[in-house]
């Protein structure tokens, strides 16, 4: 369902799978070497962290997006989603640290959370319902902070700024 290169440590691989699980791959070696089982229905997504080569970030078909620190297992934090997942990846900015991501879902919409946040009732930072259809697919420029685009299965792309870094849609009619 997704893979993800770890951007530290090379040499390693996630995936997340239909089996409920998250896979830890040793490429040089060819073998599991980690089995992650912190969801409880279809792991649709998994992005490993940019800089902390042990926190890796997974969305599920069981409506929640989690961190997990991968030397122990342990959740970081957890998140409850309006619907299905589709796509979940770690925001980078110039000389921010990177302790929030961004979650889509089947029900069309595109949230931010802040894992530093986590816990209780904890809710997105901010959240767009920018589809009619699921929002799948989902990029954050790597040249303008903030900048966002998103796909759908109801045939429209859209870019936009975060509505956290910028107060204008880039283009028009636009979620």
């Amino acid at each position: 369902m997704s893979v993800s290169w770890n951007p530290v440590q090379n040499e390693y691989l996630a995936s997340g799978a239909a089996d409920k699980t998250v896979k830890l791959w040793d490429v040089e070696s060819g073998s599991c070497v980690q089995t992650l089982a912190h969801h409880s229905d279809k792991v649709q997504a998994v992005s490993w962290h940019p800089t902390e080569e042990s926190l890796l970030l997974s969305a599920s078909f069981d409506k929640t997006v989690q961190t997990v620190d991968v030397r122990s297992g342990a959740v970081a934090s957890k998140f409850s989603l309006t619907g299905d997942a589709e796509k979940a990846l770690w925001i980078t900015r110039t000389g921010a640290p990177t302790s929030s991501y961004l979650a889509t879902t089947e029900d069309g919409f595109i949230s931010q959370f802040d894992m530093r946040k986590a816990g209780g009732a904890s809710s997105p930072v901010w959240s767009l319902k920018a589809f009619k259809g699921a929002a799948s697919a989902c990029s954050l420029s790597a040249n303008v902070d903030g900048l966002l685009v998103a796909g759908s299965v109801d045939k429209t792309l859209k870019v936009r700024g975060t509505p956290d870094a910028l107060s204008t849609t880039v283009g028009s009619g636009l979620f």
